[in-house]
Formats: structure tokens, C-alpha cells, sequence
């Protein structure tokens, strides 16, 4: 037997934002995920360049997003253009908590 899906309107607005957070939390390790690829470093020597644990930054891109004084730094180790570190910037701050 499967449960029925609730609509949005049965969420209280503190669920409905960890929710949304939490989808924003993932689609930005989406991002960094795609990022590191396309740098064609190694996973070990980006997060070395970030001064991260691999298991660190494989947390940050399964969805934990990173303290916002350190997401300039994360970038600038990713090579992303300033196009990207905004769009980097707008998906991170769609996860951090209010």
C-alpha cells in the first residue's frame, strides 16, 4: 500500500521551506559536481586546492552547502567564470537557512 502524496497546501510554512531548501541544496551540489567534471582535476586535488576532505566535498555536492565566506574560494579552485560564480551564488543562497 503507498501513501497518498500530500498537496502543498497540508505543509506548515517552516516545512515548506526546509523542503525548498533542501532541493536547492541539491540542485547546487549539482552544479559543483558538474563544475569539478568539466575541470578535469582529479576529486582528490580539488578538494586538496580547497583545503577540503574528499568526504567533505563529496558532501557539498550531495546537497551540505558550504559556509558563504567560503564559496568565492570554492569557486575560484573550480575555475568558474564570474557568470558561473553567480549562478553559483544564487543556488547557494537558495539553501542556506533564513
Amino acid at each position: 500500500m503507498s501513501k497518498p502524496v500530500r498537496s502543498q497546501k497540508e505543509f506548515d510554512e517552516s516545512t515548506r521551506k526546509e523542503i525548498v531548501r533542501k532541493i536547492w541544496a541539491q540542485v547546487f551540489g549539482i552544479f559543483i559536481r558538474k563544475a569539478r567534471e568539466e575541470s578535469l582535476l582529479p576529486l582528490a586535488a580539488i578538494a586538496s586546492l580547497a583545503c577540503m576532505r574528499v568526504p567533505e566535498w563529496l558532501a557539498m555536492e550531495a546537497g551540505d552547502v558550504p559556509d558563504p565566506a567560503e564559496l568565492n574560494y570554492i569557486a575560484a579552485v573550480l575555475g568558474l567564470s564570474p557568470e558561473k560564480r553567480a549562478v553559483a551564488a544564487r543556488l547557494c543562497s537558495g539553501a542556506w537557512k533564513d
